[in-house]
């Protein structure tokens, strides 16, 4: 048996079987770790946020949520969280998809001591590494929109978002963004030049058009002189090329939540200034009675 070095961290346990969680639940204290159970994905999301760093040991088939579809569900809501399957009914397809999701690793019940140790070992150094990094951004609360037509490049760049506790939203078509409720728009978008329907430089041109005033940074696999110099022209923040070094598309994305902070302010600041315009106006068109009532309000 081996003993952690890192006694802060909290382990949490989600599976439905009682003499799973306990077992689990022994052991990850007897490594020195502080360790939570749940019986289901519902009881975890449902529970407040711890703020110790730590992960989560996941079973695959659980009542109502499974364990991929909680690993789905926490990416959307910027859960970062490093996850660790335990299951006693993988298959290929099941670890496939959680790897490339994310998870840490994909073991099988019933588990050796020692790779279980090694998996949350990793899982926890990720997770400290991930608070360590890009402090600006995972304080941000900002949203991101990636309209790119190639699914590997939204579900890549999905991934390194939200391990830096952005959330992410993702498009295939500009159209499809365009289409997107209005209740809480973006902080900035990623935007691929090459689209089905509108390009991407189609879609800067309408956001202008409908005054959709949200920073955005082009990422292309297909780009030439004339296209960058037009995006820029017309106030894009960045053009970057695919493959993408991960570091230039975080300054960028950080540069372009900057910039829609201060457009949301100036925003704020004109409708105050317009609102005491417009109260001024109407004191001024009041009677003598009419404005001593409004002075003794």
């Amino acid at each position: 048996m081996r003993e952690s070095r890192h006694a802060d961290v909290l382990i949490t346990v989600v599976d439905d079987d009682p003499s799973v969680r306990q077992g689990l639940e022994r052991l990850i204290r007897s490594f020195g770790w502080k360790a939570e159970t749940f019986a289901s994905a519902q009881e975890f999301l449902a529970s407040p946020r711890a703020d110790a760093p730590g992960c989560l040991v996941l079973d695959l088939q659980l009542p109502g949520l499974t364990g991929l579809e909680l690993q789905k569900r926490m990416a959307e809501a910027g859960l970062e969280t490093p996850i660790v399957f335990l299951t006693g009914h993988g298959d290929i397809p099941a670890s496939v998809q959680a790897m490339k999701a994310g998870a840490i690793q994909f073991l099988t019940k019933p588990v050796d001591d020692d790779k279980l140790f090694k998996a949350i070992e990793e899982a926890i150094e990720r997770d400290r590494r991930n608070r360590q990094q890009h402090p600006n951004l995972r304080g941000s609360g900002a949203v991101i929109a990636i309209v790119d037509d190639d699914l590997s490049v939204r579900e890549g760049l999905s991934r390194l978002l939200r391990s830096v506790g952005l959330r992410v939203e993702t498009f295939a078509s500009a159209q499809e963004f365009l289409a997107r409720p209005r209740s809480e728009a973006p902080s900035c978008v990623v935007l691929d030049l090459q689209l089905p329907g509108l390009s991407g430089l189609d879609l800067q041109k309408r956001m202008a058009e409908v005054e959709l005033a949200i920073p955005i940074v082009f990422l292309t696999g297909h780009a030439d002189i004339p296209a960058s110099v037009q995006a820029v022209k017309a106030g894009a923040v960045e053009f970057l090329t695919k493959p993408f070094d991960e570091e230039r598309i975080l300054k960028a994305i950080q540069e372009a939540i900057g910039r829609d902070r201060r457009i949301r302010q100036q925003q704020a600041d004109l409708r105050e200034m317009q609102n005491r315009i417009s109260e001024r106006d109407r004191y001024a068109q009041m009677t003598v009675a009419e404005s001593e009532k409004f002075a003794d309000e």
